[in-house]
């Protein structure tokens, strides 16, 4: 299993990636409802910020099939 710092580090780099390489994609990383939180105190945990890195490698793998 992953530590927070480790999701977070991966977090990073496929955020950077999609900057670099489709940066078309950037400006919906806000909009994605994994971001919004559906609490007034949200707590982050390793989970969260794994579900998060496999929601933005989800989009982007998804983009780069259909658009090269």
């Amino acid at each position: 299993m992953k530590s927070m710092k480790q999701s977070s580090q991966m977090i990073l780099q496929t955020t950077m990636l999609i900057q670099l390489e489709h940066p078309e994609l950037y400006k919906f990383l806000e909009e994605m409802p994994v971001t919004i939180p559906d609490m007034n105190e949200p707590v982050m945990n390793q989970q969260i910020l794994s579900d998060y890195n496999d929601s933005l490698t989800v989009m982007l793998s998804n983009y780069a099939s259909t658009h090269s």
